[in-house]
């Protein structure tokens, strides 16, 4: 069968929302939501179905990130780590989980770290501010959508409890917005909708710009599609369908065996 995309490519897993933290301006935007109403945390079999569909599409991977939330805090995750490293098979010859350095790493684990201790995240020039939504500022999205963005290209696509996104903003961006993006198959690009909010569908230059207007206090930190955004997820918690219910009926455990 043809590949979906025709060189390696990035991908990263969440293997789970929950975090000990609530750094500001999280990629996910954790900091102003949480996902206390729905178990996130991934398991061995939603790993081993979804690398399936890496090989019925002969897509490569790249690179492989582990991430989150704190992927630490997931109670399984030294054979969650194992199970990936055995399936997803990435060209390099190992992956990176990135944590914020509060829970010890295990050791024997495959794979290595990339810690960003919390008293990093205290330096905000490094940060970009995902409360942001340039379309409240009327500015025109750019990539994500029609061609690809630096989401989708150095971070990678995106794969979860819930399924597969575009990029590791599209799922938890889309949620906030009322739009399901997860699909059960590796999806590509992602949509105007939902980039259209997102501060990586813009130009480096752009970003910048607005990045240190919002530091200077001349745009606020939460700008108004956010606001509204959160007072809906906290009145009424979004409950997406998982991963493993959204799969094509030959897919689904057990299927293979009749």
């Amino acid at each position: 069968m043809a590949s979906l995309i025709d060189h390696p490519i990035s991908f990263q897993i969440a293997i789970t929302y929950n975090c000990n933290a609530a750094c500001k301006w999280c990629v996910q935007h954790l900091d102003v939501i949480k996902w206390r109403q729905i178990d996130t945390n991934i398991t061995e079999e939603e790993i081993r179905i979804a690398s399936t569909f890496l090989r019925k599409y002969n897509i490569t991977i790249g690179k492989l990130r582990i991430t989150g939330g704190e992927p630490l805090t997931h109670p399984d995750f030294p054979n969650i780590l194992r199970t990936i490293n055995e399936v997803w098979k990435p060209r390099v010859r190992w992956f990176r989980t990135y944590s914020n350095g509060i829970l010890p790493i295990p050791k024997g684990v495959p794979g290595r770290f990339s810690v960003v201790p919390l008293t990093s995240v205290k330096k905000q020039e490094r940060f970009v501010p995902f409360n942001v939504s340039p379309a409240d500022l009327g500015i025109e999205p750019h990539f994500g959508f029609v061609q690809e963005c630096v989401q989708q290209l150095y971070c990678g696509r995106w794969f979860d409890c819930f399924g597969f996104t575009s990029c590791g903003v599209a799922g938890v961006l889309g949620t906030m917005f009322g739009e399901d993006c997860y699909e059960p198959l590796p999806v590509l690009m992602g949509r105007s909708s939902v980039c259209q909010h997102c501060m990586y569908s813009l130009t480096k230059k752009e970003r910048h710009r607005i990045t240190h207007q919002v530091y200077a206090g001349k745009i606020p930190e939460i700008t108004k599609s956010y606001k509204e955004a959160i007072e809906r997820w906290h009145d009424d918690p979004p409950k997406p369908r998982k991963f493993l219910e959204r799969l094509p009926t030959e897919f689904l455990p057990g299927e293979s065996q009749k």
